[in-house]
């Protein structure tokens, strides 16, 4: 009985907080109706089909402004390290604090237990994910970066497997076996492939019903949202992708919606319409 009230008291505590996030002016940017460009939301002001996944969100964001002043784990700090001696030039590619922290929240808000990861990089954001108390399978197409985030991620809280090769095809492979389900897909790697990733996963049934999806530099540089940028290069296909990411999945899709967090590059967060 003292458990079943336990557990009342915090569901309670959960959902007056997500009422009271609700309402404050916690910040979002979606789509508008038209183009690619973004719009400034309160949360109170955006018409969700799923409000319950939005209240998710704002509670992890209160979440992670309550973790700001925390010092960052002793574990990160060392990865970050490792990563400037071995991968100099991708230093800038390590989250922030506040992403870690966020990641981290996200996990715990939406309640996730295992996360399929595409691009683990050197595991910061795999570790975070493992401390948040889910289980990680992490796509890597860089041995030598995996080396680093296996042994980055060997005292995480739960556990941490990193997979070596090109996620086009492991994402594959990994629906042909009978594993359990994803509750996240975190996006991290080859955004001109995004929609590929996700569709896939879909296919093959690798996530649950209620699967949350970060889509990470869904902004990238700011170009996503300057309509007066145009390039035939690489910079300029990546920039087309994300577009046609970002409407399909926040505005276009009768299946899906989310906003995005512009901090760092912009993170997507997507979740599935009831």
């Amino acid at each position: 009985m003292l458990c079943g009230t336990c557990s009342f008291r915090a569901l309670v505590r959960s959902l007056l907080l997500a009422l009271w996030a609700a309402l404050s002016g916690l910040t979002f940017l979606v789509l508008r109706p038209e183009g690619d460009g973004f719009v400034a939301r309160p949360l109170r002001d955006v018409a969700w089909s799923n409000p319950s996944m939005a209240m998710r969100l704002a509670g992890a964001l209160l979440d992670a402004q309550r973790m700001a002043a925390e010092p960052e784990k002793a574990e990160l700090l060392s990865l970050r390290t490792a990563t400037a001696e071995q991968f100099p030039g991708g230093v800038h590619m390590l989250p922030s604090r506040r992403r870690g922290q966020l990641l981290q929240c996200l996990c715990r808000r939406f309640e996730v237990r295992r996360v399929l990861e595409v691009g683990t990089f050197t595991g910061f954001s795999a570790f975070c994910f493992a401390e948040a108390g889910a289980k990680v399978i992490s796509l890597e197409r860089s041995s030598s970066q995996a080396s680093l985030a296996r042994a980055a991620t060997r005292t995480a809280a739960c556990s941490v497997e990193v997979c070596v090769g090109d996620a086009r095809h492991l994402v594959r492979t990994l629906g042909e076996e009978p594993l359990p389900t994803f509750d996240l897909l975190h996006l991290d790697a080859d955004m001109k492939n995004y929609q590929y990733y996700l569709d896939t996963c879909r296919s093959y049934g690798l996530l649950s019903p209620n699967a949350l999806v970060l889509a990470d530099n869904v902004l990238f540089r700011g170009l996503v949202a300057n309509a007066s940028f145009e390039d035939r290069g690489r910079v300029g296909r990546i920039v087309r992708s994300l577009r046609s990411f970002n409407r399909k999945m926040l505005r276009d899709s009768p299946d899906t919606e989310g906003a995005i967090l512009p901090e760092d590059d912009g993170l997507a967060v997507i979740w599935t319409r009831p």
